[in-house]
């Protein structure tokens, strides 16, 4: 139980973990080129108007090419990035057709090249956007029309290589991440493991302490009643002396579920199944049910005998005990896959999600005013399940249409 509470701890700080490392590598991806792509358009803003007014710029050229906002940090920055970046533009007049063609730099493209990108960017109708990894603007006036395109290479080289990195150090983060919660779900689960094994060790110690004096009160009013007759207050005695023990029985079969490693054998699942439902056929019938089986043959499971039985038996009693109406109790043996399905339905009011929660724990009982004549003590679902759990299955409660299932999947041979 306590490895599944570590192992569902580790994934949960490592679900958290990969999500947030994931968002913050996201954000700084898309921000970092959604920078890059509003700093280019800003740049072919200032390109374009420069080309209105007088051409492409020389270095000595008076032109100041000024970016949105008045920080003068920003300005210079502009400035500098504009003067060392590489434009590309192609001029078409009123009837579409291209004029001119502006090229930087020629090794990267050619004439030809920048004018296929520009006709290829007319016919999608952009006005802005990438295209060929190059950012490219739009603008169309009187005069005609315009498309202008940054090389921005090496601002994205610079780019993908701060990300790549910031991609290694969340990886590397992760993984360190990884191994300091393994190291500490391992720590917060061993205060309760400790807390957990020291109970069922009182319990089990309370439970063998508890045996002597039962059975000693037990043999002293047998004999008080043998000599005295029959007496109300002896009677009251006996009754709840036999009570405890039948506490104490279960008390300790929950541990020895829940704690020892029970021999196991090749065991014949479906005779045992049959065999366990028999007895319970007449205990249907004083309560007016029929108890209905219906048992796959040849369903053979590695299982200890004595607890499988006393699986059977819980859960028949437990549908038996509860049912309603008249109505049959059905129980049913298949086989699944890997998997033995043993069900138990009987009918029954719904089960609200906040008990079936709570159903399996010890000492919960659903009708709190039910009264103990019967020998119910809340420990019976408990043991079941700690005996399912012991091999390797799990057990599931589903209500529909007024009927209550009780379902246990045990691995098969």
């Amino acid at each position: 139980m306590f490895k599944k509470t570590r192992l569902r701890i580790f994934g949960l700080i490592m679900a958290v973990a990969t999500v947030i490392i994931t968002l913050l590598l996201s954000v700084i991806y898309i921000a970092n080129a959604n920078y890059s792509f509003e700093r280019g358009i800003s740049l072919l803003e200032s390109y374009i108007e420069n080309e209105n007014n007088a051409g492409r710029p020389q270095p000595d050229h008076e032109f100041k090419p000024e970016p949105k906002g008045n920080r003068p940090d920003m300005k210079e920055n502009h400035n500098k990035m504009f003067r060392l970046s590489t434009f590309y533009s192609v001029f078409y007049n009123q009837n579409g057709e291209a004029i001119r063609i502006n090229c930087d730099n020629e090794l990267l493209y050619s004439e030809e090249d920048i004018l296929e990108i520009a006709n290829d960017i007319l016919a999608s109708g952009k006005t802005q956007g990438t295209s060929k990894k190059m950012p490219f603007l739009v603008k169309t006036d009187s005069n005609g029309t315009i498309v202008a395109m940054i090389d921005n290479t090496m601002e994205k080289d610079n780019s993908d290589r701060l990300f790549l990195y910031c991609l290694i150090t969340g990886i590397c983060g992760w993984f360190i991440i990884l191994i300091l919660s393994w190291l500490f779900s391992k720590k917060i689960v061993n205060p309760l493991e400790a807390n957990d094994t020291k109970q069922k060790q009182f319990i089990s110690d309370a439970g063998h302490e508890l045996k002597t004096p039962i059975s000693v009160i037990s043999a002293n009013a047998d004999l008080l009643s043998l000599e005295i007759g029959e007496n109300k207050w002896l009677s009251n005695i006996q009754y709840e002396n036999e009570r405890m023990g039948d506490l104490v029985k279960q008390l300790l079969e929950l541990v020895r579920a829940e704690n020892m490693q029970q021999a196991k054998e090749k065991l014949d699942f479906s005779r045992l199944v049959s065999g366990g439902a028999l007895p319970f056929e007449s205990v249907a019938f004083e309560k007016g049910l029929v108890l209905n089986t219906e048992i796959e043959d040849g369903i053979f499971i590695n299982g200890n005998q004595s607890q499988l039985s006393q699986l059977v038996s819980i859960l028949i009693d437990n549908a038996i005990t509860h049912g309603t109406n008249e109505k049959d109790v059905s129980v049913k043996l298949t086989s699944a896959k890997h998997y033995a399905v043993l069900s138990v339905v009987n009918s029954g009011q719904p089960i609200s999600d906040e008990i079936k929660d709570r159903l399996f724990e010890r000492f919960y009982r659903a009708d709190e005013s039910r009264k103990d004549d019967a020998g119910h003590y809340g420990l019976g679902l408990a043991i079941a399940k700690a005996i399912i759990t012991a091999h390797g299955g799990k057990i599931e409660l589903n209500c529909v249409d007024g009927l209550i299932e009780f379902k246990a999947i045990i691995p098969k041979i």
